[in-house]
């Protein structure tokens, strides 16, 4: 058996195709997309709640933080 590179060219090009979709649809919604930056859409997502109160606070073991081990960081 052989190799050729012949047999490969439809999945090669299968690639090229599909980054160049990908590519050419991130620059069209940049040039299409809108812009209108409002106050709003400024304001940090808080789970469709208005941020209320300090940013800095007590956290719970909830959001406590662990190593990749699974034990606890103090």
């Amino acid at each position: 058996m052989t190799f050729r590179l012949n047999d490969y060219l439809p999945v090669l090009l299968m690639f090229v195709v599909a980054g160049g979709f990908a590519v050419v649809n991130i620059f069209i919604s940049q040039f299409i997309g809108q812009r209108k930056r409002t106050r709003t859409k400024l304001m940090p997502y808080e789970c469709g709640k208005d941020p209320v109160g300090p940013v800095a606070g007590r956290h719970g073991e909830a959001t406590a933080r662990t190593d990749p081990h699974g034990g606890l960081v103090s």
